[in-house]
């Protein structure tokens, strides 16, 4: 179940309490077995405990989406139980023995078929076909269970219990309904990922203490002293369990798609009906067990037949839908079929092989322009002309909408690159759809076998990687992928980015701002360093794209600027008054909550929004304007500096500074780097140096790598600069040792 560590701190409580229950039940068993067995403390326990892990269902069943039926189902079963042992514990009267059935008794055996159904249910939720499987095979093995057991041990069950059949049939139903609820348990693990996670493992043990007591019940029914009170110790210590495993999250769970193993239990089952039977021939049986046999007789025959039909009907649909439903190709699972079936092949006898993957551009913006049934059209007409095309040189599937997939063997067609040459051929010519006419135009992407992998099995996927380095690179024709695994590293690393958040891994390192006029340094840019586990400490230029690709690049500057404004508060309490610039992202810019987020970070370390700088990117400036300096504007009246980064890079107007709400700008690096080399540069820099003043903004200079430039910047009386030339941006611990240094050297 989701919830924070406060949570997880009252189940922990709530825990420990039972277990603190329980543990005068197991010091009375083995010490004093007459004074509290029958007493108080036992009736309490025994009417609580119970109550509890109903409840406890209950509230899995309210937070819970795809099992909330069935934990209501399983909360409602365990609520009868409760209700059968307040019943007996308070209202019974045993001074004479306890009589089976007793009215109880139905109370406490409504538990196995709410339980057993709950438990169908939670299978069935982890079925992706063939979903009747759970029922019949859960409700025919429990049947079946008891008709064996008074099938071929009829005579030992009466002994053992000591009560007449109806009696002997309630008592042996409690263990045979906690076996026929472990095995549907156990069925359990084989949709987690992982054995020790989810609810099942604590759930499950519960379980066994419930059986084990049960068995012990049915041979004694003990009324009291010793033997009462250990069973009663096994039955409190499984709802304990159970109240654990309704706490657990569900962990990875598979799906699974039963194959023609399905068929493998009904026959095992059909097989015990028919030898019951036949036993039944030459001894005396139970018209119940009869009955019974009977009832999973038919239940199997039932479970066969609806599942051939299924199995049937899904080969027909599996057929059909090996045809893609708009061209009429064969659909992707028969491409990756033919790719399997070479690799399956003895490494001698492969061909040379090659996939083209021909990607139909600009299909999203078709589909909005002229509507889903238009862009069909289009995709069935181009399907029909790379047909025509190419489809004798190799097979062609279509692998998704508007992409295709072309398998060749080099010994029996051209070269990629002629192949393609003829799918942009066939392509050429307009297509008219909904009365316009579309030129169609297509990216190509190859993968080769052996030249690109010793697996025939990926061709596919180089060559969509290749289709995809095609697109970036603005080329319509890429013959073999680049960086292969650079999808796949990416997707790691993005990962392990969203995991090293908040885990210590993330750190600043800090470039002085000097000033022009007095050589003084009242101010930093904070840079974020992440010091990866294995690879090292990694720039920002090999992370924050992934931040923002990944959808979490927010929390990644929350996670900046907590690490700034803590380091900015830890140097004033030391006489040290810098101020933090921290950049924000385009996502932070364009997000509502941007003020909150940012006030809640200084305020946390008790620090003055005035000392920190927020520097955004010129480059994102006009992307959302509106929104954006509407945002700036609110982070600026909550007493933030805003510097406008990279200026004389993107498409701000010198004029248009006058709209936006910042207090400095920072010069882009190149153009500064260049103004001792292009007088056209210097009189660009120094006439936005001279008109930002004139607006009442500080200027910051980046990229004054030279002496020369640093001189030139300090004559046009620019504010600030930050570069090289003064200190490469150094951990907090070593800037300190800058910092000190250079302030002596002034001095």
């Amino acid at each position: 179940m989701p919830g924070g560590s406060g949570s997880n701190r009252q189940k922990h409580v709530v825990l420990a309490a039972a277990l603190i229950l329980v543990a005068p039940l197991l010091a009375n068993v083995f010490t004093d077995p007459g004074r509290l067995v029958n007493g108080f403390w036992l009736s309490a326990l025994v009417c609580t405990l119970p109550a509890l892990a109903s409840v406890a269902c209950f509230a899995r069943a309210s937070s819970s989406t795809a099992d909330r039926l069935a934990w209501r189902l399983i909360g409602t079963g365990i609520g009868f139980w409760a209700a059968g042992a307040i019943g007996r514990f308070l209202l019974l009267d045993v001074s004479d023995g306890r009589s089976v059935p007793a009215w109880v008794d139905p109370l406490f055996l409504l538990m196995y078929p709410l339980v057993l159904t709950g438990l169908i249910l939670v299978l069935r939720n982890r079925l992706r076909t063939s979903r009747h499987l759970a029922y019949y095979d859960s409700i025919t093995g429990f049947i079946l269970l008891i008709a064996l057991c008074f099938t071929f041990f009829p005579d030992q069950v009466t002994r053992l219990t000591g009560y007449d059949n109806l009696g002997s049939a309630v008592l042996i139903t409690y263990p045979l309904g906690d076996i026929a609820l472990l095995i549907l348990t156990a069925c359990l693990f084989r949709f987690a990922s992982h054995l020790h996670e989810g609810p099942w493992p604590a759930f499950g043990s519960g379980l066994a203490l419930f059986a084990v007591a049960d068995l012990c019940f049915a041979l004694q029914t003990p009324t009291g002293g010793r033997s009462l009170g250990l069973l009663s110790l096994f039955w409190m210590v499984g709802f304990v369990l159970m109240i654990y495993g309704t706490w657990q999250p569900d962990g990875e769970v598979i799906e699974v798609t039963p194959g023609t193993g399905q068929l493998l239990l009904p026959l095992v089952f059909l097989s015990l009906v028919v030898g019951a039977l036949a036993y039944g021939q030459e001894h005396d049986l139970w018209e119940a067990t009869v009955v019974a046999l009977s009832i999973a007789f038919v239940l199997v025959l039932l479970r066969l037949g609806v599942t051939t039909y299924e199995y049937t009907r899904a080969i027909r649909e599996s057929e059909r839908h090996r045809l893609d439903g708009i061209t009429r190709l064969p659909a992707r699972t028969r491409l990756t079929g033919w790719l399997d079936q070479h690799a399956k092949l003895p490494q001698p006898q492969r061909p040379p092989l090659f996939v083209l993957a021909i990607v139909i551009e600009r299909i999203g913006q078709i589909e909005a322009a002229l509507g889903p049934d238009a862009l069909d059209e289009m995709i069935s007409i181009t399907a029909t002309r790379i047909r025509r095309s190419v489809g004798e040189i190799g097979q062609l599937a279509a692998i998704d909408r508007g992409q295709f997939g072309l398998l060749c063997a080099e010994d029996s067609a051209p070269d990629p690159e002629s192949v393609a040459r003829l799918v942009f051929q066939g392509l050429e010519r307009p297509v008219e759809v909904g009365g316009i006419r579309l030129q169609c135009s297509a990216v190509i992407g190859a993968g080769r076998y052996p030249e690109d992998t010793r697996d025939p099995g990926e061709l596919l996927r180089l060559a969509l990687i290749s289709c995809d380095e095609a697109r970036s690179s603005d080329t319509a024709l890429q013959l073999t992928p680049r960086e292969p695994d650079r999808a796949r590293k990416s997707l790691k690393r993005t990962q392990e980015l969203r995991d090293a958040i908040g885990r210590g891994q993330l750190t600043l390192h800090y470039q002085p701002k000097v000033r022009t006029d007095d050589k003084s340094v009242h101010a930093v840019e904070a840079l974020v360093r992440w010091q990866h586990p294995s690879e090292g400490v990694l720039p920002p230029l090999e992370f924050i794209d992934l931040a923002e690709e990944g959808g979490f690049a927010s929390a990644l500057t929350d996670e900046v600027i907590d690490l700034g404004a803590r380091q900015q508060r830890a140097w004033k309490e030391r006489g040290i008054d810098l101020n933090v610039g921290i950049n924000l992202a385009m996502s932070d810019l364009i997000d509502e909550s941007l003020v909150r987020r940012m006030s809640s970070a200084v305020n946390r370390h008790g620090v003055d929004p005035a000392d920190m700088t927020l520097e955004i990117s010129e480059n994102l400036v006009m992307t959302r304007p509106t929104l954006l300096i509407s945002n700036l504007k609110l982070v600026k009246e909550t007493g933030f500096r805003i510097s406008l980064d990279d200026f004389g890079s993107g498409t701000t107007s010198l004029a248009h500074l006058r709209s936006l709400p910042v207090d400095e700008i920072k010069i882009d690096r190149p153009l500064v780097a260049r103004m001792h080399q292009s007088r056209e540069d210097a009189v660009i820099g120094e006439a936005a140096i001279s008109i930002a003043r004139e607006l009442g903004l500080d200027v910051v200079a980046e990229g004054a790598e030279e002496e020369r430039t640093v001189a030139r910047l300090e004559r046009v009386k620019c504010s600030e600069i930050q570069s090289y030339y003064y200190s490469r941006p150094l951990p907090a611990d070593q800037f300190e040792i800058w910092l000190a240094e250079y302030e002596s050297g002034l001095a």
